[in-house]
């Protein structure tokens, strides 16, 4: 896969680990953005309302809505895409559990919630868990890249913490 994609969940309103984990992301030029829900604290904060006019100024951003966001957020729970020649689903994780998603017909599951960062490969497809961008519950603060053949994930301070073999992905392994 050519495409540079960096996968992020979980900010719960960390405005401040949100720009160095976009810092990273414009530094080092990725193509596209994946925000896997939970923009927002526990309990709204109009003063939040600058995480998604940040994240809405960046180009090629896709947005799925967490269940700590409002209603009125204009995304959807989930989302397909088809990126070269990977299918590729986003969601949060509240509303469309793993067991569910794995009956979707994508390459790539791609889902926050829980906090925890994980990659698991099975048959023929991945699940990516980016973690936490500001409430870790395992390990530190973290976002996931797919770049250069790889999926990595990565602490919010880029520092690679698992990195995985893209070739097993996409119908290529048995």
């Amino acid at each position: 896969m050519q495409t540079r994609i960096m996968i992020i969940s979980d900010i719960h309103g960390g405005m401040y680990n949100l720009e160095k984990v976009l810092a990273i992301y414009e530094n080092e030029h990725f193509d596209r953005l994946f925000v896997l829900g939970d923009l927002f604290g526990y309990s709204y904060d109009p003063a939040e309302d600058r995480i998604l006019e940040r994240l809405n100024g960046i180009k090629d951003c896709v947005m799925v809505r967490g269940n700590c966001d409002p209603q009125t957020l204009r995304c959807e729970d989930i989302q397909r895409l088809k990126i070269e020649d990977l299918k590729i689903t986003l969601t949060h994780g509240h509303r469309f559990g793993l067991f569910s998603m794995l009956r979707e017909d994508a390459d790539i599951i791609c889902h926050g919630h829980t906090h925890r960062p994980s990659i698991s490969i099975g048959k023929n497809r991945v699940v990516i868990n980016p973690g936490s961008v500001s409430a870790s519950r395992k390990g530190p603060n973290s976002f996931a890249t797919i770049e250069d053949g790889y999926i990595y994930l990565k602490s919010i301070d880029n520092e690679v913490l698992e990195k995985v073999d893209m070739s097993e992905v996409g119908g290529k392994a048995d």
